[in-house]
């Protein structure tokens, strides 16, 4: 086997690891009652915190097709006389994790599916793939060749962030293979665009590093490495923007 193949092994098993290891605080406990009642008021325990939201332009940058002189690498204006976008409507289909937890005042339970080789519905598999993306953008530090390659603190950011709204079987090792396998395309992807969004804009900083400087001075560096550009290369003549 070669040694690059015996290395992503490593790493995807170091990463599936820590994930556990973050799963064992999120244990249920062994006995339940079998009527649960409750928790007394002084006991509830807090409301999780809401997730960080991204100003969106006004309605009059939608129309021109203008933006401010800011650059920003997930906001795409749209072109003008395009139709507004589609609501969706539904007990999941256009709801947040956190407006889902709300609604039924219990967690989103996550369990691996042998047919749909991933969680049980469409719905979860698209949600949960979206706040794997959301938590890699916001949460971890792109200063790392690869998902596999970030330190041990950063990878636990992931877990630990999505045990806020769902509920994982800690034991179910193909439940985090499919997360680890989400995370490492998330932030190829996310670091792909990242250097597409830098090639459009030469000299401009994206406003999703304006606070980050020291990231996006190593990822200028990283950029322009071989490796980087050998796989760019690769990643922009299977992929289509």
């Amino acid at each position: 086997m070669p040694p690059t193949s015996g290395k992503r092994k490593r790493q995807a098993e170091q990463s599936q690891r820590l994930m556990q290891e973050v799963a064992q605080q999120y244990r249920p406990p062994t006995e339940v009652p079998s009527r649960p009642m409750a928790p007394p008021s002084s006991s509830a325990p807090p409301l999780p915190p809401p997730l960080p939201v991204v100003d969106e332009p006004s309605p009059d940058d939608h129309r021109t097709g203008q933006l401010s002189a800011k650059i920003s690498i997930r906001r795409k204006p749209r072109p003008e006389g395009a139709p507004p976008p589609k609501t969706k409507t539904g007990v999941v289909k256009g709801l947040k994790a956190e407006e889902i937890v709300k609604r039924t005042g219990q967690k989103i339970k996550v369990t691996w599916d042998n047919f749909c080789h991933g969680p049980k519905s469409k719905e979860l598999s698209s949600m949960l793939t979206h706040d794997v993306g959301h938590i890699i953008r916001d949460e971890i530090s792109m200063v790392a060749p690869t998902w596999g390659d970030t330190t041990d603190d950063e990878q636990k950011k992931l877990p630990t962030k999505l045990f806020i709204f769902y509920e994982f079987d800690v034991d179910d090792k193909l439940m985090w293979k499919w997360l680890d396998d989400k995370a490492k395309n998330v932030y190829k992807n996310w670091k792909c665009t990242i250097n597409k969004i830098r090639k459009e804009n030469p000299g401009k900083i994206p406003e999703e590093f304006e606070h980050r400087l020291d990231e996006w001075n190593w990822l200028l560096k990283h950029f322009e490495s071989d490796g980087f550009t050998v796989y760019y290369f690769h990643f922009i003549t299977n992929c289509c923007y």
